[in-house]
């Protein structure tokens, strides 16, 4: 199984840890950003299975101070696409819709920046093998490059040149660009040219600040394109970046308008130890009585209820492909206090 690169970085976007005291079933409409292939309703039974998982750790007790999940999402949620990341915040603005389904990332970016917002269902802090495998992990949020599947050797160059960079660089960009991203003031980024060079087009949709942003003058910055830059001068080649709306992201690939998109939401740390049939047992570190009954309810309880195979690969389109995640996030909901 290729690693999953991890990072590690102080984030210093602070949200509220309490959520706001919400009745029962008041979640009843999530935005989302509109996903490559994945419609409202697939998407609705992933909440409902996030839900499920919920239910059961506040019935362990986790969190066991500030169960940020009580019921408080209805038991079928209406999900609602959007274009672009102000679209859907305007629409909470507005009661149009009850919370926003994003990386946890974007959401402290968010938080960090408008008082009225808190962050809900953040197990990050949660130290056990349930929540890692749930929030954490294997319904997290990877984040990959999505190219043809024609272009399957450039898919591994890139993943090849991805896996290459060492946890030192990563976290000081991680520090630069997504710690230091307060105040909506996230640092522009220099791309290398190299004259002569290929030139690859991707597609950046500045939708998932500070991972991927596009600032006011129309210049994308931002962790991603930092790892663009980093690429480039490993590989010696030439990204040019274009701007679009996540809407337009699969159709540009499709129609070769780009060569690749920036950023596509898949869950390659499944995909690839179920594609080489590895023991999922064997990335749990079971150290005692308490893991081992995680263990026991994962093994009896959530495998049985969640279909893996299908969320690992669900948001990828017939005949594309993806390179290794280059960042791993949990997935929350924001809503407002």
């Amino acid at each position: 199984m290729k690693k999953t690169i991890a990072i590690t970085v102080a984030l210093v976007l602070i949200c509220a840890m309490l959520a706001p005291a919400l009745a029962e079933g008041a979640i009843k409409r999530i935005g989302t950003l509109q996903m490559l292939n994945m419609n409202e309703s697939d998407y609705a039974g992933i909440q409902k299975l996030r839900a499920y998982a919920g239910e059961m750790l506040n019935a362990e007790g986790i969190p066991a101070e500030h169960p940020y999940y009580d019921g408080m999402i209805d038991e079928n949620p209406e999900i609602i696409y959007f274009d672009t990341l102000n679209d859907m915040v305007m629409a909470l603005n507005a009661n149009q819709i009850d919370a926003i389904d994003l990386n946890r990332t974007t959401a402290e970016y968010l938080c960090a920046s408008n008082d009225d917002l808190v962050v809900l269902l953040d197990y990050q802090d949660e130290d056990n093998i349930l929540t890692d495998f749930l929030f954490n992990s294997l319904m997290g949020f990877d984040f990959s490059m999505m190219l043809k599947a024609e272009k399957q050797d450039l898919a591994d160059e890139l993943t090849d040149a991805l896996y290459s960079i060492d946890e030192d660089a990563l976290d000081e960009m991680g520090e630069t660009y997504i710690a230091g991203a307060t105040n909506g003031e996230i640092p522009t980024v220099e791309m290398p040219v190299f004259e002569g060079a290929e030139t690859i087009r991707v597609a950046v949709t500045g939708d998932l600040p500070p991972m991927d942003y596009v600032s006011p003058d129309g210049r994308p910055s931002g962790f991603n394109v930092a790892i663009l830059a980093e690429l480039g001068s490993r590989l010696g080649v030439n990204f040019e970046l274009v701007p679009i709306s996540a809407a337009a992201r699969s159709m540009a690939l499709a129609s070769d308008q780009v060569d690749a998109v920036f950023w596509s939401r898949s869950c390659m740390g499944v995909q690839e130890f179920i594609d080489e049939d590895i023991d999922w047992t064997e990335l749990l570190d079971i150290e005692d009585e308490e893991d081992a009954a995680m263990l026991d309810l994962i093994s009896n309880q959530l495998v049985p209820a969640f279909d893996y195979v299908g969320y690992a690969g669900k948001d990828i389109p017939e005949g594309m492909i993806v390179t290794g995640c280059y960042y791993t996030d949990s997935t929350v909901l924001v809503a407002r206090k």
